[in-house]
């Protein structure tokens, strides 16, 4: 069994330090972005809010991370495959509270419950369910091929459920499989558009230098969204990439040219402008 802690302090003004069995950080700003170091080094971080979505930029690493586009998800399990939990929750507690009242009753409920978790653990979906559950924990432990291997096991018992595809894409993302996170993220977005999802296939296009389709996805994206830093940053780095400043400039003139309040997306954004300049 793994066993984690993780604790954060205020120390007031934005500042917060970070203590967990990895070691101790501190880190300043407010929702969404922040700076600060902690055991791996100096990192900036940004997110989206309302996506699920954050990236950590770790300061002087290697290529893959200068370009800054670690994201950092939580897999959650899919309702289809948790769906019944409740009920059967349910019917635990009415067999318990019955053995008070009538022992029969409690013990046919009991029974009952007991058959219906057999089946359930025994189905395509049951399995399924146990399978995604032991990728999340790999994943969580950074156990990435594991995890996959799991993750790709559930989607196998219950093809239909696209919501799979989305943990599939995150560890191939991960471990460097572009053309497999692609084809996980535009699966999903196949069977209905999803913003956040939209965001991460624009990330993996942007790792397989394929800045035009980034771009495309990146346009694509509800307003509320395009006017935000971090993706109009991102619009104008692939643009920068493909050799337009004129169109990364364009894009950035949309930004927050007159904020003053720095973060690390803000820092970010004045520095696309200058080159785009």
């Amino acid at each position: 069994m793994s066993i984690r802690f993780r604790r954060r302090i205020k120390l007031g003004k934005g500042l917060r330090l970070n203590l967990s069995k990895g070691g101790l950080g501190i880190a300043t700003g407010g929702r969404g972005a922040r700076i600060g170091i902690g055991p791996r080094g100096a990192y900036t971080s940004a997110g989206l809010p309302g996506t699920g979505l954050y990236a950590i930029n770790y300061l002087g690493k290697g290529k893959r991370e200068k370009r800054g586009q670690e994201v950092q998800v939580q897999e959650e399990m899919p309702k289809a495959l948790a769906a019944g939990s409740t009920g059967r929750a349910i019917l635990l507690i009415a067999a318990i509270i019955s053995f008070f009242f009538n022992v029969t009753l409690g013990f046919l409920l009991l029974l009952l419950f007991i058959g219906i978790l057999i089946y359930r653990r025994r189905s395509p979906r049951g399995m399924a369910a146990a399978a995604f559950s032991q990728g999340q924990d790999l994943f969580e432990k950074g156990k990435y091929s594991e995890a996959l291997e799991y993750f790709e096991k559930a989607r196998n018992l219950e093809p239909h459920i696209r919501e799979i595809l989305l943990p599939v894409g995150d560890v191939r993302l991960k471990t460097g499989d572009i053309a497999g996170a692609r084809q996980a993220f535009e699966g999903y977005l196949a069977g209905g558009y999803d913003a956040g999802v939209a965001i991460k296939l624009a990330l993996a296009c942007m790792e397989d230098d394929d800045f035009q389709t980034a771009v495309e996805t990146l346009q694509n994206l509800p307003q509320e969204l395009k006017e935000q830093v971090e993706i109009i940053n991102l619009g104008a780095t692939c643009f920068l990439r493909m050799g337009k400043p004129e169109l990364a400039l364009e894009v950035l003139r949309k930004g927050p040219t007159r904020r003053r309040k720095m973060d690390p997306s803000l820092m970010e954004f004045r520095y696309l402008l200058g080159l785009a300049y």
